[in-house]
């Protein structure tokens, strides 16, 4: 996880304020036990959000991160909506903690 984070933090360094890099670092700063930090980066995209379009995904990733499922889910069925193209592998990948109500979504992409 190191060095995912360590990945990730130099992407940020190339590519500024990358929302999709913002929230996977989320997930990763929770799985390492840091959820003051994940907190720190959801506020920070949701603050964004009020301003101007944050991609759906990005903060299911940090809704997620924080232990907020019911979040996640409104945000990963938004992604869907909005067609954002990883939101499928999200999906399919079960990456998020979402599992009761996952059910409904693949039926949404038609993938079952």
């Amino acid at each position: 996880m190191e060095e995912a984070v360590t990945t990730l933090e130099e992407g940020l360094r190339i590519v500024p304020g990358d929302v999709f890099l913002l929230g996977v670092l989320a997930l990763a700063r929770a799985s390492q036990g840091r959820t003051a930090d994940a907190a720190a980066i959801r506020d920070g995209l949701e603050k964004r959000a009020e301003a101007g379009y944050i991609p759906f995904l990005s903060r299911a990733y940090a809704a997620n991160a924080c232990g907020d499922a019911a979040s996640a889910y409104t945000f990963l069925e938004q992604a869907i909506d909005e067609r954002e193209p990883v939101a499928v592998i999200t999906l399919a990948a079960r990456r998020l903690d979402i599992s009761s109500g996952y059910q409904p979504l693949p039926r949404k992409m038609n993938l079952v």
